[in-house]
């Protein structure tokens, strides 16, 4: 009787010290980066394409013209990465007012064509600059006239998702151009894609 009580004060105390049984297959510890999002690693090509609402206005002698509601867009990009923070592409961008005109439709466009940076401050927004070549080019009646000069291209965005490769933004983009002795802006809201 008395070796029977000290064993059942015994068994439990060896049940305490045994390593727990192991999970159900299936429950083990989680892998690697579990629960995390998977981040895209950015590297080789990128393309962009944006499309939104703008404005376009222009400055001289002191004087600024209205600002007129226009297209922003087709805005786009192709290049590559430097690092995973930091891309380089060749840009166009602009915005185009249009009005008719009799029976004919009246296109201005004023915008950027160059080199541009995209530098990602963290993991979804982002900021960009360029300079290049400014234009601004009117088309009627079948026929267009332009002229160059230097331009900016300023931009700031942020994407909503970069787990996959094929990402969506908003952004907002300024084209300032000096074209002889006139100034032309264009600032476009922008809705975009981006292939990282």
């Amino acid at each position: 009787m008395r070796k029977l009580a000290l064993l059942s004060l015994f068994v439990p105390a060896v049940a305490v010290a045994q390593p727990p049984p192991p999970p159900p297959p299936g429950y083990g510890p989680p892998a690697p980066g579990y629960g995390q999002a998977p981040v895209n690693n950015k590297s080789g090509l990128t393309f962009e394409a944006n499309l939104g609402i703008g404005f376009i206005w222009a400055a001289a002698d002191g004087q600024e013209s209205d600002k007129e509601v226009a297209l922003g867009g087709l805005n786009i990009g192709l290049g590559g990465w430097l690092s995973q923070q930091l891309a380089i592409s060749f840009r166009i961008a602009g915005v185009t007012y249009s009005e008719d005109v009799g029976d004919e439709t009246a296109r201005l466009s004023t915008g950027f064509v160059g080199p541009s940076a995209q530098y990602w401050v963290n993991e979804n927004a982002w900021l960009g600059g360029g300079v290049g070549l400014g234009f601004i080019a009117l088309s009627f009646d079948g026929e267009t006239e332009s002229e160059t000069g230097i331009g900016l291209d300023l931009r700031a965005g942020y994407t909503f998702s970069t787990a996959s490769e094929n990402t969506w933004n908003v952004s907002f983009e300024f084209t300032p151009s000096s074209i002889e002795d006139t100034n032309f802006y264009g600032f476009g809201i922008l809705f975009g894609y981006q292939h990282l």
